[in-house]
């Protein structure tokens, strides 16, 4: 009787795409029912909408904006032409998400989605672009949605405040080891960014 196999982490056949589009590898992925992007579960509240799939409160958080940060277009195009139009930004994305998860920290995406009040997007499909990223990382996140153009957008410190009130279960944030990573930085090379509005986050914060 041949030897039982061991059990190994399932692997899907989605790829994620290095920065210039030059190389794939597959996007790792465990598959556990409950913590891989199952059981998500959605609010709303006012223009901001919210959600969960399993995480636990946590002094230590690491917090992201989505587009062109985790993920950018598979299209090349500015904006997505749907929910399924996305790779991750880097190679790296998936790694160093798990690093930090295995580090003990919480991941949250805090995202500006002006296209939903525009008719641009739907809430439905952003919220299936979140699921789906959850399940290509392979554990538990929150995400918070700014579907307007009103005092929940970033740079406004209301996303932030509404995160530490209501989904994180009173548990008290350990600024001094706690990180925000978004794409508007204010640099000049190799690509001008956009904007210079996340240091404004971080200082807020």
């Amino acid at each position: 009787m041949p030897p039982k196999k061991k059990r190994e982490l399932e692997v899907t056949n989605d790829k994620i795409e290095s920065s210039n589009g030059s190389k794939t590898i597959d996007a790792p992925t465990n598959n556990k029912v409950g913590t891989s992007g199952h059981n998500w579960k959605w609010n709303k509240t006012s223009t901001l909408i919210y959600g969960d799939c399993g995480t636990k409160p946590n002094s230590k958080i690491v917090g992201f904006d989505m587009d062109d940060t985790l993920i950018k277009t598979k299209s090349g195009a500015k904006f997505p032409k749907d929910s399924k139009d996305w790779v991750f930004w880097h190679e790296k994305v998936v790694p160093k998400l798990n690093e930090w998860f295995n580090k003990g920290f919480k991941i949250v995406i805090f995202t500006n989605q002006n296209g939903i009040s525009k008719g641009h997007t739907t809430e439905a499909q952003i919220k299936q672009k979140i699921e789906d990223i959850s399940k290509q990382i392979g554990f538990p996140i929150q995400a918070l949605i700014a579907s307007a153009d009103d005092s929940y957008r970033k740079p406004s410190k209301s996303l932030w405040n509404f995160f530490v009130e209501n989904m994180n279960d009173k548990e008290d944030v350990d600024m001094k080891n706690s990180i925000y990573c978004g794409d508007a930085a204010g640099r000049l090379k190799p690509k001008k960014d956009f904007n210079d509005t996340d240091l404004y986050i971080i200082a807020l914060y």
